[in-house]
Protein backbone atom coordinates (compact mmCIF):
# COMPACT_ATOMS: atom_id res chain seq x y z
CA UNK A 1 0.00 0.00 0.00
CA UNK A 2 1.26 3.45 -0.86
CA UNK A 3 -0.10 6.58 0.79
CA UNK A 4 0.81 9.99 -0.60
CA UNK A 5 -0.26 12.83 1.64
CA UNK A 6 0.87 16.26 2.77
CA UNK A 7 -0.32 15.31 6.26
CA UNK A 8 2.75 13.14 6.91
CA UNK A 9 5.30 15.90 6.37
CA UNK A 10 6.11 18.53 8.95
CA UNK A 11 4.87 21.92 7.86
CA UNK A 12 4.14 25.13 9.73
CA UNK A 13 0.82 25.37 7.88
CA UNK A 14 -0.82 23.01 10.40
CA UNK A 15 -0.06 25.41 13.26
CA UNK A 16 -2.91 27.27 14.93
CA UNK A 17 -3.40 30.81 13.57
CA UNK A 18 -6.46 31.93 15.55
CA UNK A 19 -4.84 35.18 16.67
CA UNK A 20 -4.24 36.27 13.04
CA UNK A 21 -7.43 34.85 11.53
CA UNK A 22 -9.26 38.19 11.43
CA UNK A 23 -6.51 39.96 9.51
CA UNK A 24 -6.12 36.99 7.14
CA UNK A 25 -9.85 37.02 6.40
CA UNK A 26 -9.77 40.77 5.74
CA UNK A 27 -6.77 40.42 3.41
CA UNK A 28 -8.50 37.60 1.49
CA UNK A 29 -11.68 39.68 1.23
CA UNK A 30 -9.83 42.73 -0.12
CA UNK A 31 -7.71 40.63 -2.48
CA UNK A 32 -10.88 39.03 -3.90
CA UNK A 33 -12.16 42.55 -4.63
CA UNK A 34 -9.07 43.08 -6.79
CA UNK A 35 -7.20 45.53 -4.59
CA UNK A 36 -3.40 45.66 -4.62
CA UNK A 37 -1.24 45.08 -1.58
CA UNK A 38 -0.46 48.79 -1.13
CA UNK A 39 -4.14 49.72 -1.02
CA UNK A 40 -4.87 46.77 1.29
CA UNK A 41 -2.12 47.97 3.63
CA UNK A 42 -3.58 51.46 3.85
CA UNK A 43 -7.08 50.06 4.53
CA UNK A 44 -5.75 47.77 7.27
CA UNK A 45 -3.93 50.67 8.93
CA UNK A 46 -7.09 52.81 8.82
CA UNK A 47 -9.14 50.00 10.38
CA UNK A 48 -6.62 49.58 13.21
CA UNK A 49 -5.20 46.14 12.41
CA UNK A 50 -1.82 45.18 13.88
CA UNK A 51 0.29 45.28 10.71
CA UNK A 52 3.85 46.28 9.84
CA UNK A 53 4.81 49.74 8.62
CA UNK A 54 5.72 48.63 5.10
CA UNK A 55 3.14 47.58 2.48
CA UNK A 56 5.46 44.75 1.48
CA UNK A 57 4.47 42.89 4.66
CA UNK A 58 0.96 42.58 3.20
CA UNK A 59 2.44 41.29 -0.05
CA UNK A 60 4.36 38.57 1.80
CA UNK A 61 1.24 37.68 3.82
CA UNK A 62 -0.75 37.27 0.60
CA UNK A 63 1.89 34.94 -0.84
CA UNK A 64 2.03 32.88 2.38
CA UNK A 65 -1.78 32.62 2.48
CA UNK A 66 -1.83 31.40 -1.13
CA UNK A 67 0.83 28.79 -0.39
CA UNK A 68 -1.01 27.69 2.77
CA UNK A 69 -4.26 27.22 0.82
CA UNK A 70 -2.42 25.30 -1.90
CA UNK A 71 -0.78 22.91 0.56
CA UNK A 72 -3.79 22.32 2.79
CA UNK A 73 -6.17 21.71 -0.13
CA UNK A 74 -4.17 18.79 -1.57
CA UNK A 75 -5.84 15.43 -1.99
CA UNK A 76 -4.70 12.39 -0.07
CA UNK A 77 -3.93 9.53 -2.45
CA UNK A 78 -4.05 5.89 -1.38
CA UNK A 79 -2.86 3.21 -3.81
CA UNK A 80 -2.94 -0.53 -3.31
CA UNK A 81 -0.10 -2.42 -4.91
CA UNK A 82 0.99 -6.02 -4.93
CA UNK A 83 -0.39 -7.88 -1.92
CA UNK A 84 1.01 -11.27 -0.99
CA UNK A 85 -0.70 -13.75 1.30
CA UNK A 86 1.24 -16.74 2.66
CA UNK A 87 -0.22 -19.65 4.61
CA UNK A 88 2.00 -21.22 7.20
CA UNK A 89 1.22 -24.68 8.61
CA UNK A 90 2.33 -25.32 12.11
Amino acid sequence: MKVVSHKFSHTPYFNDIKDRKSIHNKIKELTDKGLGYRKIHSILIKEGFDIGKSPSCVYSMIKKLEKRDKILSQKTIVELGKIEVKLLRV
